[in-house]
């Protein structure tokens, strides 16, 4: 089944004149702007084309399992250098940021595409359970550090017509910064994409700068989506094929691609899984104040920590396990907030612990552990 890498391999040689930049091409572009480019690009006035980013990084390597999302970056930096396409594309104004005083991560690029466009880029969060809750924060902390910073840099090079583009953080950003970037700079915005991203608060949403772009923005949400059902997101949205399974399918190199088109392969809806959480989150926090939400957040992270994993992958490779920890972590918060909790993890293992263990060996491509003690996770009536 094609990914992204597939894809750039595909049509490494077509030009965009031939194939003019689309889906895939923003959802490359997303991950890329993950990768450690500060050697290359030690300042914002620094700029490289990618194929010579993809030979000032050809000596890092990663061996490790858990390095599974820089090994795929990794190697589709490599296939977008050389390849004609995208080889010649400029990269400039990187940034990377983080202030652990102000609890914020910003890092961005541009791109310089044909016809004298230009695309922005904003990095997202990975899938440790730290990097989970800088998307939950969103919660109760708008507008963040790095929102307020995602305004500034777009004010700031969106010069030109301007795609904006991000994944799981970095998609919300894209659109936080769109909407409320300066209306001047805001013209010149032709496309903002969210891969998964987390939403914005419903006054956000609600707002005329947001109603302004709203009908720019594409939206993509893996069909068990996780993270972009956060909070009040952007609808209408577009729900893709991931063979990956339960929080895993944030990963977008698992976002499967038409074999004979330059798309994702599309789901008619959301799972009940989704559904299920995204009421249960949403519904819950649109009735809370700022300070309870901001303390359900730090509580859902704690519950989910007490599983002793620091990735997502990791949590869901022993779901019995697991649950059993987090469960035992809820026995001393409210009542009223173990009840949400529980349920949003009844919806979280909600599938057999074999299959959950089967896919994620597939996606990490390593061997699977059998789970320990019985085959299945906790039901809903033992989480309820």
């Amino acid at each position: 089944m094609p990914n992204m890498i597939v894809f750039a391999e595909r049509a490494g040689e077509r030009t965009f004149a031939e194939l003019p930049f689309g889906e895939i091409d923003q959802a490359i572009l997303t991950q890329l702007v993950h990768l450690p480019f500060e050697a290359a690009l030690p300042n914002e006035a620094s700029c490289a084309t990618l194929e010579g980013l993809s030979q000032a990084l050809s000596d890092i390597t990663a061996d490790k399992v858990y390095e599974v999302l820089l090994r795929d970056r990794l190697k589709l930096l490599h296939v977008c250098g050389a390849s004609a396409r995208y080889g010649h594309l400029v990269v400039s104004a990187f940034v990377n940021d983080i202030s652990h005083e102000d609890e914020m991560q910003f890092s961005a690029m541009c791109v310089a595409l044909p016809e004298g466009r230009r695309a922005i880029c904003f990095r997202g969060t990975d899938l440790t359970l730290a990097g989970w809750k800088e998307d939950f924060n969103m919660a109760f902390d708008e507008p963040t550090p790095a929102q307020k910073r995602a305004v500034d840099y777009i004010n700031q090079y969106a010069s030109v017509p301007t795609i904006v583009l991000g994944h799981s953080k970095g998609g919300n950003l894209a659109v936080y910064g769109s909407a409320f970037c300066d209306p001047l700079v805001q013209c010149r915005i032709t496309q903002v994409y969210t891969n998964d991203g987390p939403g914005l608060a419903r006054a956000s949403v609600e707002s005329a700068p947001y109603q302004a772009v709203a009908e720019r923005i594409t939206s993509f949400l893996p069909q068990n989506s996780l993270v972009g059902v956060l909070l009040a997101h952007h609808e209408p949205y577009n729900v893709v094929y991931s063979r990956a399974i339960g929080i895993l399918e944030h990963n977008p190199f698992s976002w499967v691609i038409e074999e004979e088109a330059d798309m994702f392969v599309r789901r008619e809806e959301l799972s009940r899984t989704s559904k299920v959480m995204d009421a249960t989150l949403d519904g819950w926090l649109e009735n809370m104040e700022r300070e309870e939400r901001r303390t359900f957040v730090d509580t859902l992270y704690q519950v989910l920590a007490a599983s002793g994993t620091k990735t997502l992958g990791e949590l869901v490779k022993n779901p019995k396990r697991s649950a059993e920890k987090m469960l035992r972590a809820t026995k001393d918060i409210s009542p009223r907030a173990r009840k949400v909790l529980r349920r949003c993890m009844a919806s979280f293992f909600s599938t057999s612990a074999e299959v959950i263990v089967a896919k994620t060996a597939e996606v990490l491509g390593i061997a699977a552990d059998p789970p320990e003690g019985e085959a299945d996770p906790p039901t809903a009536e033992e989480l309820a």
